[in-house]
């Protein structure tokens, strides 16, 4: 493996051998025949090969050099030979042509641009269009042309009395008001046909940039049209290397100073550093980095690891590089995904820095918690004839539009994981169960004729069936209670004090949705507990459950009879706290948090610990002074994380910057664009507090190739297979072991999804036919391999 830099801002890990390493050459440039790079490290350091002559501003000044041409801070060549001499001035001639010419058209387009005609077409000169001013003018009274003929030869003068001072000054005064009612109705109507040709031109070229229409929801989208709207005519706009460059840094430095907040909330309350691997469609490698504290996210740096074996001892090396930039004393813990090759970093932590936790990713196990459940026989198939209904309406577009007539909305929803995506589609449908029957029973869409078709038919019948729709209420009840804490934990709002009594909460919830009837849950308990108990009950959960006042002082007599959680503590104090005097304090001040004396009995105390939105670090804060040393400590476990989602969730962030054209960056660039994205879009999405954790941020659900409610297409058995070995190879920190027969229970589950895949009956007793009256129901039952040994609560086609 490479060894790391000593720039701990560095990013790719560069070997660097004794001695400058000539640099190759990746450019058809004709100048590069007659120069050549001596050193890998100063790339615009280019040296003549006649005269040895070093210029130090890259390739153009070479052909000053060697053409020449003086004035351009450098000196002519004496030994070139002529025909290269004349060759470079060619090129240097032709390069300014090409450059006056490229002037010249942006001038020509320039005068092309006219937003006061229609069509984008161009405008006359000293044209007043949206500025002109309308006058009305009582029309002369004097000679003949104000005496008109009227039947029998006589004038209107003779029927016309003039009218008195006070009436012609009443007349002009309405005048006057209906001119400028018709000026500002004009004037507006004005605005809005130059806002419409103005915006002509913004969408051109959104359009040919292949830019997602949503972002112009995005804040800096209006401060930009503002900032030119201000400077006015002319603008000239940056160039690609202004915009890779000099603009670029400025942007960094100005969000990295508005993330000040950050370094002193670590020195207050700690934080937790989070890291995440990610691969992208063509195999390259990356490493996100990101750190969280109580005052939120902040990205670290995007490591580039495709030749980099990703092994245990990088891991760490990377962690640990980090972790003395920050600070050893600011970080409590590093939250990972739950990957076996995490193990090995978490021991060579562990050694080195005994004082940092290392724990897997709350979030990460919850999904797999999703996932379980969704692979148990009678929740797979529900999702699998659910996915029949919704590739039925996304496959026609007469189809879509119908049922958006219908809905007034979209039906399928987009999850961040996979399962996320089915709990949200089966509680999508379930919403709309009204008006989807509605929809399968219409005139409207019995004309469109594709429910004679076969997949019209399926659709149709597993719409008409209430089996269905009673499964699909089951399974929402399993998945539910789950996914509303993986929403919490999703987030970044500090939840270390809160999964554990989430957790108990959610279970307690499916228990009441099946009426407290065991026999219709156990086996979802059994999944729940599996997973919970062998990843999450570690010392820092249990503490911060025993240090959250709004879940400890209800239930006290419980905690305190299971000694686990004072453990917990014990265990926290003894991790976190080198000095054992202070150690010896904190124990006896949690007699004084037990007891609720001193500053736990004032009356404010007891009345926030009651509010669950309320901060615990923050009461810790405010009413911990009677126990300052354990004040301090619950303040930094209670204001930790539990999940590594925020490096997860900004993998598109990656995508974009590595895939893009931007991809011939230096990577020192790279990373700098996606500190800027990564930070820019944290900041975005605490403003916008509304949007449902768990789901995916898609410009257009329909364009999303990677939902199978969408394209119908599942994981196919390879991928799946992947996936099984990497879950069963379970991450454990030193505090659980990994379970056994993980293996086997994943490969059952995969040999029923494949069977789906190839469009088999899902059922081995159910008909087949076409023709099979839809109101029969369709069958939910399993195979005898799956059933579990529990009752189900599915519905069977019987129970219809």
């Amino acid at each position: 493996m490479a060894q790391q830099s000593g720039n701990p801002s560095s990013v790719a890990s560069v070997s660097v051998e004794a001695g400058p390493k000539q640099a190759g050459i990746n450019s058809d440039d004709p100048a590069w025949a007659h120069c050549f790079c001596p050193d890998i490290t100063k790339k615009h350091h280019l040296r003549c090969k006649y005269c040895d002559k070093v210029c130090t501003a890259g390739i153009t000044r070479i052909k000053y050099h060697l053409a020449g041409i003086k004035g351009f801070n450098t000196t002519k060549c004496q030994k070139v030979p002529s025909p290269v001499q004349q060759e470079m001035f060619d090129l240097l001639t032709k390069k300014t042509s090409e450059k006056e010419q490229k002037n010249k058209e942006k001038e020509v387009a320039r005068a092309e641009v006219d937003i006061e005609n229609s069509d984008c077409e161009s405008g006359s000169e000293g044209s007043d269009h949206g500025n002109n001013v309308l006058v009305v003018k009582p029309k002369e009274t004097t000679g003949s042309s104000s005496s008109r003929s009227v039947a029998g030869g006589h004038t209107i003068d003779k029927y016309y009395k003039p009218p008195s001072i006070e009436e012609s000054a009443s007349m002009t005064q309405r005048v006057i008001k209906l001119s400028n009612k018709v000026q500002t109705a004009l004037t507006t109507q004005k605005k809005e046909e130059r806002r419409n040709r103005t915006c002509e031109y913004i969408c051109q070229w959104f359009y040919e940039a292949s830019i997602p229409h949503n972002t112009v929801t995005l804040p800096s989208f209006a401060h930009m049209l503002e900032a030119i709207g201000q400077f006015g005519r002319s603008l000239k706009g940056p160039s690609p290397y202004e915009m890779s460059g000099s603009f670029l840094q400025k942007r960094k430095e100005k969000v990295m100073d508005g993330f000040k907040e950050h370094k002193e909330s670590w020195e207050l309350t700690g934080c937790s550093i989070m890291t995440d691997a990610w691969t992208d469609r063509k195999g390259r490698g990356v490493m996100n980095l990101v750190v969280h504290s109580a005052h939120g996210v902040l990205f670290l740096d995007s490591v580039e690891c495709s030749g980099d074996r990703k092994d245990g001892k990088y891991i760490f090396e990377l962690v640990d590089r980090y972790i003395e930039e920050i600070g050893e004393q600011h970080v409590v813990q590093v939250v990972t995904d739950n990957a076996s090759v995490n193990t090995t970093a978490a021991s060579l932590l562990t050694a080195k820095r005994p004082s940092i936790f290392w724990n897997g990713c709350a979030a990460h196990c919850l999904d797999l918690m999703l996932e379980d459940i969704g692979k148990l026989g009678p929740v797979e198939e529900t999702i699998a004839n659910a996915r029949q209904v919704t590739v039925f309406l996304y496959a026609h577009t007469r189809v879509l539009d119908l049922m958006r007539k219908f809905l007034n909305r979209d039906l399928v929803r987009s999850g961040v994981t996979r399962f996320a995506t089915a709990y949200l589609n089966l509680k999508s449908l379930l919403d709309n169960k009204k008006e989807l029957v509605r929809l399968f029973k219409s005139d409207e869409m019995e004309q469109l004729g594709y429910l004679k078709q076969a997949k019209g038919k399926k659709a149709s019948k597993v719409i008409r069936s209430e089996t269905f729709w009673k499964n699909v209420n089951i399974a929402v009840n399993y998945f539910e209670p789950l996914a509303n804490v993986l929403r919490r934990m999703d987030s970044d709002v500090p939840s270390m004090g809160f999964f554990h009594g989430l957790m108990l909460e959610a279970k307690k919830e499916i228990s009441q949705r099946f009426d407290n009837d065991k026999s219709r849950f156990i086996e979802v308990w059994d999944i729940i507990d599996k997973r919970w108990d062998n990843k999450l009950k570690t010392p820092l959960h249990l503490a911060g459950y025993y240090l959250n006042p709004y879940y400890y002082y209800p239930n006290k007599q419980e905690i305190e009879s299971d000694g686990s959680f004072r453990a917990g503590v014990i265990s926290c104090i003894d991790k976190l706290v080198d000095d054992e005097d202070i150690q010896d304090k904190i124990i006896e001040e949690l007699n004084l948090y037990q007891d609720q004396h001193g500053s736990f009995g004032h009356e404010i105390a007891v009345r926030q610990r009651k509010n669950k939105n309320f901060n615990p670090a923050k009461w810790w804060l405010n009413h911990g002074t009677s126990t300052p040393n354990l004040r301090k400590l619950a303040a930094r476990i209670l204001s930790l994380t539990c999940s590594s989602s925020a490096c997860e969730r900004n993998w598109s962030v990656f995508e974009q910057v590595h895939t893009k054209k931007r991809n011939r960056l230096l990577h020192e660039r790279m990373r700098d664009l996606v500190c800027v994205k990564f930070n820019s879009k944290l900041r975005n999405k605490r403003e916008n507090k509304g949007r449902d954790p768990i789901e995916k941020e898609v410009d257009d659900v329909v364009a999303d190739v990677d939902n199978e409610f969408i394209t119908g297409v599942v994981p196919s058995s390879s991928e799946m297979d992947q996936q099984c070995a990497k879950e069963s190879q379970q991450h454990t920190t030193p505090q659980a072991p990994a379970p056994a027969k993980r293996k086997n229970t994943k490969k059952r589950k995969v040999r029923s999804l494949q069977s789906l895949m190839r469009n088999a009956p899902v059922h081995p007793e159910a008909p087949s036919s076409d023709s099979e009256d839809c109101d029969d129901g369709i069958p939910m039952q399993t195979s005898d391999s799956d059933k579990s040994p529990s009752p189900s609560p599915y519905v069977s086609e019987t129970d219809d």
